[in-house]
């Protein structure tokens, strides 16, 4: 009896599920959230993954996701940009059918203080550890004492960490769903072909989601010549709701608002007035440098002034007559130089 009781446990022992923890990385261009498979041995680590997640002989317990980037630029800029790589792991894996409910999305930044130049293209990626069991140990495993994926998971991280040098050696909680979504940062605008007519303009971008942004643009000048006989003033502001569109967010959509004041003369009668009016836009951002982007921009839609006519008469404006216009057609246009601040 002693020797079969034994016997049997120590079978029951050797046929405890033994989990496996496979930790894939894919790296990305400077400045990218695009997943390349052609880029840096991308196409092998896809290949595993889509092998594991759809091999149908063994269970994933829990997936875990994160992002890294190099440590050039702010770090508010390097927090949204490992966030987009993770979030591009994350799609990618449930496009190979990996079960949502397993996916523990880190949304926290790898830092690498030790880094130098020469590691910083390692350091543009995205990570995702997988524990997975095999079904068929699964089922004459015993319940006694089974080592969680998470305790397997640390020690699969403390055991890499002597060997990779940019291996993860914590443990992050997992996020709240809320934390799934963060995405922020805020940008100075100036509009250049603005500046260039002699009207200054700026403006500043809130990003409060990946693809959604607030813009809003404000324009002031006032110039007089020929003795005040010539007059050109302007007052604006042009709240703008973007969204963008695609993984890289280069293009987007938009609808805008804008309301003003005028002042023009340029010959023997002028128009003072207010503007009031909004429509469609659309553009696309080229990207200088880490914090350096040109914005290209078009606007469509309706606009209504109403004004007063007046002449100058021994420097007294005269009043003439009202009048008013409507207007269909571009409403906005612009080449703007857009600073991430954070």
């Amino acid at each position: 009896m002693l020797l079969a009781f034994l016997a049997g446990n120590g079978m029951a022992q050797t046929c405890q599920c033994e989990t496996d923890t496979v930790r894939l990385g894919l790296n990305f261009k400077q400045n990218s959230t695009s997943i390349d498979s052609l880029y840096a041995g991308n196409g092998e680590s896809l290949a595993r993954m889509r092998n594991i997640i759809g091999d149908s002989c063994r269970d994933i317990s829990t997936i875990r996701i994160w992002g890294s980037t190099s440590p050039e630029g702010p770090k508010r800029v390097n927090e949204a940009k490992a966030m987009q790589r993770a979030e591009a792991m994350r799609d990618l894996a449930l496009s190979y059918g990996a079960p949502d409910s397993l996916i523990h999305f880190d949304a926290n930044l790898l830092e690498w203080p030790d880094a130098t130049p020469v590691d910083y293209p390692s350091l543009r990626a995205a990570y995702i550890m997988m524990a997975t069991c095999s079904k068929a140990a699964a089922r004459q495993s015993t319940p006694a004492q089974p080592a969680t994926p998470f305790d397997t998971e640390s020690a699969a991280l403390e055991e890499e960490a002597e060997t990779d040098t940019i291996a993860v050696a914590e443990e992050y909680p997992a996020p709240t769903t809320s934390e799934r979504g963060r995405y922020f940062s805020l940008s100075a605008r100036a509009n250049l072909l603005r500046w260039a007519t002699l009207t200054p303009d700026v403006g500043l971008e809130l990003r409060f989601r990946r693809h959604y942004a607030l813009v809003v643009h404000g324009s002031w000048t006032t110039w007089s010549w020929n003795g005040k006989e010539r007059r050109y003033a302007l007052r604006e502001i042009a709240p703008e709701l973007r969204y963008y569109i695609g993984k890289e967010c280069r293009g987007y959509v938009g609808v805008m608002y804008k309301v003003g004041a005028f002042n023009y003369k340029f010959s023997e009668f002028g128009k003072q007035g207010n503007i009031l009016g909004g429509g469609l836009t659309g553009g696309y951002v080229l990207p200088l440098n880490r914090c350096l982007d040109l914005d290209f921009t078009l606007g469509l839609g309706y606009l209504h002034a109403h004004y007063d006519r007046y002449n100058v008469i021994s420097s007294v404006r005269v009043r003439q007559g009202k009048g008013e216009k409507n207007w269909w057609g571009p409403i906005a246009a612009g080449v703007t130089l857009t600073w991430k601040l954070f």
